[in-house]
């Protein structure tokens, strides 16, 4: 393994040879993919459903706004007592059951008929599972690298942000 002498520069092929890093970096893109796939055939779905349009701002906001409270419990209370890699794959368990719940799924539809009530739960089990999977990345991703880079904490701080 090669890692940066004093002249060289923290490389993003670098930070990704560590198996924990892609861990963390593939949980950040399976992250952001699971909402870009939800977000345009939730209109389409909620409509569907007989869902107005003048109503339909109000589920997109769900999402975001259940994210955004639950990560602050996620940071100060869950993982007091939860590692962040059992934080992060918990999370992926609760916002798969929050996007099977969401729809538009046809297998759902055999136990019982979608209502936009339930899909307004999905999208919030969905918040709940994004926040537990999304918090503890940033932090997970810098301490899988930072034993070997402890002379250049500064660039590899921004070199994770930036990847």
């Amino acid at each position: 393994m090669h890692w940066p002498e004093s002249d060289e520069k923290i490389s993003v092929f670098s930070l990704c040879s560590n198996t924990l890093f892609l861990f963390g970096l593939l949980s950040v893109v399976f992250n952001l993919a699971l909402y870009v796939i939800v977000d345009p055939i939730l209109a389409d779905w909620l409509m569907d459903l007989g869902v107005s349009n003048e109503h339909l701002g109000g589920y997109f906001f769900i999402y975001p706004f259940t994210y955004a409270i639950t990560s602050i419990f996620v940071d100060h209370f869950v993982l007091s007592w939860m590692t962040k890699r059992l934080c992060i794959i918990t999370g992926f368990v609760i916002y798969g059951i929050g996007f099977f719940l969401t729809g538009p799924s046809r297998f759902l539809t055999i136990f019982f008929s979608p209502t936009p009530s339930f899909m307004q739960f999905g999208l919030l089990i969905m918040g709940c599972g994004a926040s537990l999977s999304y918090v503890p990345i940033f932090a997970e991703l810098i301490e899988s690298v930072k034993s070997k880079y402890e002379d250049w904490l500064g660039e590899l701080n921004n070199t994770v942000s930036g990847v």
